[in-house]
């Protein structure tokens, strides 16, 4: 009977360990599809199993045989979310997700692109600063938790369209708007000076 349940608590034991060590595990790179109302479509293609290098295809849905966009040497790989700037004429993408590290500023979140030009990126201690909650982001991990990314969604009434993230903090939830022109936080005083505004 003792030896019963000795290789019963060693069996636990183990299963324990096993499923930390599989949590923990970062999910390797696949390869991924986006699209943007059906009209812009990305395709996703890593180089490796872990970070950021890889290929992003930007595409326009055309009759006969689909246009290139963009082409990037990179990859993203926590998803891709495209947008269309009537103003520049340009797809914009915020490209989610970087190498897992431990260290908040070096942790990149996310990474803003209009057109071919990088136009800003955000880690784990610029969102801190924005207000994330910062409790418990010492680990390594690929995703950072409070943070979700909605998408891209327009001003009403307006040619403006923003890539618009949800933190937690510690005061609740905290909606930030992300210009797709310019990869800084949304200011409408800005935006209204704007020629498409006139």
């Amino acid at each position: 009977m003792e030896w019963l349940v000795a290789a019963l608590a060693m069996f636990l034991i183990s299963a324990v360990f096993v499923s930390r060590a599989s949590a923990s595990k970062v999910m390797a790179n696949s390869p991924y599809v986006t699209s943007l109302g059906g009209v812009f479509y990305a395709r996703a293609i890593p180089d490796e199993e872990k970070g950021t290098k890889g290929t992003t295809t930007i595409l326009r849905v055309r009759r006969d045989q689909d246009e290139v966009i963009e082409r990037h040497a990179w990859y993203a790989p926590d998803g891709l979310h495209l947008g269309w700037s009537p103003i520049a004429g340009k797809v914009a993408a915020m490209a989610v997700g970087g190498t897992p590290t431990k260290d908040p500023s070096e942790r990149v979140e996310f990474r803003f692109y209009l057109g071919a030009e990088r136009l800003t990126t955000y880690t784990t201690a610029d969102l801190i600063k924005l207000g994330l909650w910062s409790n418990g982001l010492q680990h390594e991990s690929r995703r950072t938790h409070g943070l979700r990314v909605v998408g891209c969604e327009q001003i009403p009434r307006t040619n403006e369209y923003v890539f618009r993230i949800v933190l937690d903090t510690n005061q609740g939830e905290k909606t930030i708007d992300f210009d797709i022109l310019t990869g800084k936080p949304y200011d409408p005083a800005q935006a209204a000076t704007r020629p498409a505004h006139d």
